[in-house]
């Protein structure tokens, strides 16, 4: 069993900052430095990802822009397999806030993605993700391997 831990960002509003019970996003004083990610990265082992979304490959203005990759994400966009493989989507983009469509002209932020994953095999791997998640004050969400197509 594959349990992953999404080490993710908030929307990014203003006013999110200035409240001390917000978790630390991306850019704010409070994010994790490189130093701490690399280390998290250490201590699991390699199980530290930092993926893009999938849909990021059919995006020409985006570096991960691949045009043979982009026909197969397309094709299985809409077959629930294809995301209980993939470490940070789910089956229904809406969960994702739409933020990262396959299709040109729509949007690719990677907002509603996690910016990192903990591909966790082990307890002590979740213990870990858990523990750095919570003295860094980084929003934790568990995606596991189980059937819930309510976006849990």
């Amino acid at each position: 069993m594959t349990i992953l831990l999404f080490l993710q960002s908030t929307p990014s509003f203003a006013s999110a900052q200035s409240y001390s019970a917000c978790k630390a996003s991306p850019g704010s004083s409070s994010w994790p430095s490189s130093q701490d990610w690399y280390a998290l990265g250490l201590k699991l082992s390699g199980r530290l990802l930092k993926p893009t979304p999938p849909g990021a490959v059919c995006h020409p203005e985006l570096p991960e822009y691949n045009n043979a990759t982009c026909a197969t994400v397309v094709e299985e966009w809409y077959k629930v397999d294809y995301y209980a493989t993939d470490p940070i989507s789910s089956p229904w983009s809406n969960w994702n806030n739409d933020s990262c469509l396959p299709w040109t002209g729509s949007p690719c932020t990677g907002e509603g993605f996690p910016v990192y994953v903990v591909n966790a095999t082990s307890k002590e791997d979740v213990k870990t993700g858990v523990d750095f998640a919570r003295n860094h004050n980084v929003r934790l969400v568990v995606k596991g391997t189980g059937h819930d197509y309510l976006g849990r």
